[in-house]
């Protein structure tokens, strides 16, 4: 039978046959939850789990639903889904108090969103004024608004890399962004008959792995550690690239880092960007910064400097999206930047033949969130996220403590657990110990590491959805 660290319930006690009580709510609620959790291990080893990700939150809704038919209701509420890297905007206000929702423009009563709402009127009726439907037909161009686009550069500006409109163009979101930089990259090979392939490293946000592999783009995944942020090195990087060519191979960075909620190292990156330079003249380097918000500006911009010191800046393509820097990862917006030209034709060529247009609400509500969501609401969201961090890293502590003076074996590493980025902690298991274990013992269910190619024993927490006090085991 499984044994659960948890804090004591009001429940229902029969007498053991020696005199002492048996809490049979717990023991049916840790066969219910063993059971679940063997069937998705069994899924697993069977290669049957197509997105795992998503078919643990699904797990998890369906455990609690379960619980709560059995009348378990208590425990469905101490289960807690940290699985997806979303963000519940009613939960912040939890949290946050009422002012963070409100801020953020998520609160559709409050006073920035009918501020946002007020200014897209306005400027549809200014389009309107001008003439010409600019608003309701096609880009011919197919860049995305000039305002928005200036909006974002004026972001990117702020850490140090400097891009005009003509060298911006707006996506859905930096998922199809940069699946139309793959698509983009592979045109501009095959009319040169070269190569492509994706060097990636490992742990890394796999989505896109199965993005260039879906378009039969080789990936090469390149194994990183903890001690350099999971930055490839000069030497790895090297390895996988073999020798020069003249191959149109495209190398992927993410700075921050998900899954593992690092940053590079600063050394290590300088030393990676000069090797594919070196080595692939014609590669293209796609800069992911989803998180770059959520670190230190001057540690931000320490970073970016390093594509003008290692001449790799006319080989990078940088993509930021708006999603969880707003608490709003329904806002499917990102912006894509390249200061070389034929990159950013081959970019254009797809947009207008792939997309056509971007829509103009989704473009709208993006302008007006730039406006009107301030840089300080943002901070607050990510100290929120901070502290969201802090009580679960607890929680765990608080576990393990006891474990150990029941004369268990712990169940984390604290020595290998990672929290670089506001939204998600990625913890270092103890030898023996996978994510679906810990998850039976705390009830906390994360994502392994292994989803994301890595084999370093950690377990991937978004902390964007429950409350607080539910982290902490609190509530």
């Amino acid at each position: 039978m499984l044994n659960f660290i948890l804090p004591s319930l009001p429940t229902i006690m029969m007498p053991h046959h020696d005199g002492e009580p048996i809490d049979h709510s717990e023991q049916a609620g840790a066969e219910i939850i063993q059971g679940h959790v063997a069937d998705f291990r069994s899924r697993w080893d069977q290669g049957q789990i197509a997105s795992p990700i998503r078919d643990l939150t699904i797990m998890v809704g369906g455990l609690q639903r379960e619980l709560t038919k059995q009348g378990l209701v208590e425990i469905a509420g101490r289960i807690k889904n940290l699985t997806i890297g979303d963000v519940d905007a009613n939960g912040l206000a939890k949290d946050g108090g009422m002012d963070l929702p409100l801020d953020l423009g998520l609160n559709p009563w409050g006073e920035t969103r009918a501020r946002m709402n007020s200014y897209v009127e306005q400027v549809r009726r200014e389009e309107w004024g001008k003439g010409g439907s600019s608003l309701t037909r096609y880009q011919a161009d197919a860049l995305g608004l000039l305002p928005l686009r200036e909006q974002f550069d004026g972001f990117l500006h702020a850490f140090g890399l400097k891009f005009e409109p003509s060298e911006t163009i707006i996506t859905g979101g930096s998922l199809p962004g940069i699946n139309m930089v793959f698509e983009s990259v592979q045109a501009i090979a095959r009319k040169k008959s070269r190569a492509t392939s994706l060097i990636a490293p490992t742990p890394g946000f796999s989505v896109y792995y199965s993005q260039a592999e879906r378009r039969d783009i080789p990936v090469t995944k390149i194994p990183t550690e903890g001690t350099n942020g999971f930055c490839t090195t000069a030497e790895s990087l090297g390895v996988a690239l073999r020798s020069a060519s003249n191959a149109h191979d495209i190398f992927y960075v993410t700075i921050p880092n998900n899954p593992t909620s690092t940053t590079y190292d600063l050394q290590s990156l300088r030393d990676s960007l000069s090797t594919f330079h070196s080595l692939r003249p014609n590669g293209v380097i796609v800069v992911d910064l989803a998180y770059i918000e959520m670190i230190p500006k001057e540690q931000a911009a320490a970073l970016l400097s390093l594509f003008e010191k290692t001449d790799t800046l006319s080989q990078a393509i940088f993509a930021v999206s708006m999603s969880k820097n707003f608490g709003y990862p329904r806002l499917r917006c990102a912006a894509l930047y390249t200061k070389n030209s034929d990159l950013f034709k081959a970019l254009q060529a797809t947009s207008q033949t792939v997309y056509a247009s971007q829509s103009s609400p989704m473009e709208l509500e993006a302008l007006a969130m730039w406006k009107y969501v301030t840089p300080i609401a943002r901070q607050h969201l990510f100290a929120l996220f901070r502290q969201r961090q802090q009580a679960l890293l607890s929680s765990l502590a608080l576990t393990d403590e006891k474990r150990i003076q029941a004369g268990k074996g712990v169940l984390t590493d604290p020595d290998r657990t990672y929290t670089d980025v506001p939204l998600y902690v990625c913890a270092g298991l103890a030898p023996g110990v996978d994510t679906l274990t810990l998850f039976q013992e705390t009830l906390n269910c994360g994502v392994p590491i292994e989803v994301f190619g890595g084999s370093n024993g950690m377990a991937r927490f978004s902390v964007g959805i429950e409350p607080l006090a539910a982290v902490a085991h609190l509530a």
